[in-house]
């Protein structure tokens, strides 16, 4: 927005008569190099005692652009230089390198920084700038583009029509036509499509941000801290890199890789272990209970088995004893008798009644 001269008046308005009843601000931030500019050529008419803090504005971009006193920042860097060697370096046979940017003023100051930073990448790759160009038409680039080629996103607030882009959806539809690798700047691009890079991370630069307003706001001035740099990231993104077939293991050394898809058995291992021991362990008790069981069963019937046995020996014996108790008797008895017998006949008829007796006696041992 700060491209029109109408829209920065209509703003500069707009804070003149916002602050000319209200207090005076005692600390403006402004990101990106644009706004910096307005808050520096008015801060005289609008915030005069105020301290500015900046963020998200690389270096270079202001080299040479004379900082009034009570200023300070927060630096990003561009790096597209290590980007662009990874990516040669994990694309070997990369022929054409193709840098997509947009036409807003702040496209068109991070197209000059990589301008600068590319010229000292060593290579035989040619590099070519695909800018102030509508989309429609960056988006049939890319897609005729062959596998020699890859492309290095940067940013698209407007395109070459004046259409106002966002990064994520200018990304969204150069993915989609892609056959070739895309690299970025930003992290908040990480997992839309890019494959990776020396990534800016906003998140990191916003708390460094953060805590630079937090010292001055605590009474430090801002001509007493000297502007610093957020430290950038290599990163990549696994799914990218699972689409080109890129190894991890030739990722440059300290790389981080995100969105990584962790297998079930690296996600649950633990619990996987956990699990299968435990169900081991029930398997090893049902099976110990089982044997128990069966041997308890074979000890049962080997119990009534000999019971049965002991039983029928200890019959077999009674009757074995019954018949000789009852053989031996009954020759005891008929021996008996016949004496009897014998002893009633020499008696003859001197003694009939004894000897009908002695008689009667025998048949009863007898019967």
């Amino acid at each position: 927005q700060f491209d029109s001269v109408k829209y920065e008046r209509q703003l500069l308005a707009l804070y003149k008569s916002k602050y000319v009843d209200a207090a005076a601000p005692s600390l403006i931030i402004t990101i990106t190099e644009p706004a910096l500019d307005f808050a520096l050529r008015h801060r005289d008419e609008l915030f005069p005692h105020a301290a500015i803090l900046f963020g998200a504005v690389d270096e270079r971009a202001i080299r040479g652009r004379p900082i009034d006193g009570n200023v300070t920042g927060v630096f990003q860097h561009y790096d597209a230089r290590t980007t662009v060697e990874a990516a040669l370096t994990l694309h070997p046979r990369t022929r054409h390198v193709v840098v997509v940017g947009g036409a807003s003023r702040l496209d068109r100051g991070y197209v000059d920084v990589v301008r600068q930073d590319l010229r000292g990448v060593a290579t035989t790759a040619d590099i070519t700038y695909l800018t102030d160009t509508p989309l429609s038409k960056v988006v049939a680039a890319v897609a005729a583009l062959r596998d020699d080629a890859l492309v290095l996103f940067l940013s698209m607030q407007s395109d070459g029509d004046g259409v106002a882009r966002t990064g994520p959806e200018v990304l969204a539809a150069l993915r989609h036509v892609a056959t070739v690798p895309i690299y970025g700047m930003s992290a908040n691009l990480l997992g839309r499509g890019i494959v990776g890079g020396m990534l800016f991370d906003v998140d990191s630069h916003g708390m460094d941000v953060a805590q630079r307003a937090r010292q001055i706001l605590s009474g430090v001035p801002a001509t007493e801290l000297v502007p610093v740099r957020s430290p950038n990231s290599l990163a990549f993104d696994w799914r990218e890199l699972d689409r080109f077939s890129i190894d991890e293991a030739t990722l440059p050394t300290g790389a981080r890789v995100a969105n990584r898809q962790v297998s079930l058995w690296n996600a649950y291992r633990t619990t996987i272990l956990f699990v299968v021991a435990a169900l081991f362990g029930q398997f090893l008790l049902i099976g110990g209970l089982l044997v128990q069981g069966q041997r308890r069963q074979r000890a049962e019937v080997a119990i009534r088995d000999l019971s049965g046995r002991l039983l029928s020996a200890q019959e077999d014996e009674r009757r074995r004893i019954a018949r000789e108790l009852h053989d031996n008797l009954s020759q005891q008895m008929a021996l008996l008798s016949l004496g009897i017998t014998q002893m009633a006949k020499r008696m003859g008829d001197t003694a009939e009644p004894v000897a009908r007796s002695i008689r009667e006696l025998s048949q009863r041992t007898v019967d």
